[in-house]
């Protein structure tokens, strides 16, 4: 599925299906359904501009947000994926920090950490930084 190495996966389950996120070192995000013990892609996210080191999906919402080497964060809606007839999918919230190699929920804020030591909390609405912890 992706041209060069895999640094994370994540999956949320739905009714019938799981559909399982990868993040590569190609920059970008595969989106793939696991039905009935078979693998169907069906959906790219690009927009990244560097690796994409990892992924998380909401626990409750049909959001993944994703972080990469040169420090920004997407949030995609993957709820749209069944209706994106190109396959490919495009970010609803972009946020920028430096290099962000973990990534969480809490309720509807992301929470980020990476190479620059820091833990933040990000809210979507405003797409800034609510809080840090050096």
């Amino acid at each position: 599925a992706h041209k060069k190495p895999i640094k994370s996966v994540d999956l949320q389950k739905s009714q019938d299906d799981v559909i399982i996120a990868s993040t590569s070192l190609d920059n970008t995000i595969r989106l793939t359904k696991l039905s009935q013990n078979a693998l169907q892609p069906i959906a790219t996210c690009s927009g990244h501009d560097s690796h994409v080191l990892c992924c998380k999906f909401h626990p409750e919402s049909p959001l993944l947000v994703t972080g990469a080497w040169n420090g920004s964060i997407l949030v995609w809606n993957v709820s749209t994926v069944s209706t994106v007839s190109t396959n490919e999918v495009e970010p609803v919230h972009t946020l920028s920090v430096a290099g962000v190699t973990a990534l969480g929920w809490s309720e509807n804020r992301v929470i980020s950490g990476g190479w620059d030591h820091v833990l933040r909390i990000w809210d979507l609405e405003m797409e800034g930084v609510v809080n840090d912890l050096v």
